[in-house]
């Protein structure tokens, strides 16, 4: 396929960086381990962008540009997938499961 350099028009041409380079940026890692280790706590988006050092705002659209999904909607699937564990491999209730997973009861 044979396309122009350029674009006709008044607007410039976008390439967006495909690359994520861990240099740029806080390590994610890092903190999905810190974030694991506290779902008990009520954890806000403010909590993790200031692990990072990070305003909220800016946080909450690094994150969902390395991850496709939000802060918020990532603690969740979290703490329902520790959830879902604990239903299989304990016989604790689940009043006491939601308490150790940070969910609402």
């Amino acid at each position: 396929m044979v396309v122009a350099p350029h674009r006709d028009g008044g607007q410039a041409q976008f390439v967006p960086m495909l690359v994520d380079n861990a240099a740029d940026g806080p390590d994610l890692a890092m903190l999905r381990d810190w974030a694991l280790g506290r779902l008990r706590e009520p954890l806000t988006v403010a909590d993790l962008a200031g692990q990072v050092h990070m305003s909220p705002r800016t946080f909450a659209r690094w994150f969902a540009a390395r991850t496709g999904t939000t802060p918020h909607q990532w603690l969740t699937s979290q703490r329902l997938m520790v959830a879902q564990e604990l239903l299989e491999r304990t016989d604790h209730g689940i009043e006491q499961i939601a308490a150790d997973c940070g969910l609402p009861r």
